[in-house]
């Protein structure tokens, strides 16, 4: 339990999310002992059997980074309504 608001928890929610999906073709590549790049390689003009696992994990972390912006951005803005109401009030 923390005193976060529910927008900054789930954005950080997204964040870890995506860390995690960027990480794990890295520690999939280690364990296996299969060759691994860091970072994403992707080409979404290219959707053959090689490519096709590459552009799915761009695709997943972008959508979750995209998430956790939109929720950080959701959460500054609760939090400035909040502020402002309080203020009004007294």
């Amino acid at each position: 339990y923390t005193t976060v608001n529910v927008h900054f928890k789930a954005s950080a929610c997204f964040g870890l999310s995506a860390v995690m999906v960027f990480f794990s073709r890295i520690i999939e590549g280690m364990v296996l002992g299969k060759p691994y790049v860091f970072g994403l390689r992707f080409n979404f003009n290219l959707w053959t059997q090689d490519m096709i696992n590459n552009n799915i994990y761009a695709i997943l972390v972008f959508i979750l980074l995209g998430l956790a912006i939109a929720f950080i951005i959701l959460g500054i803005s609760y939090k400035n309504k909040k502020r402002d109401a309080i203020q009004r009030i007294s």
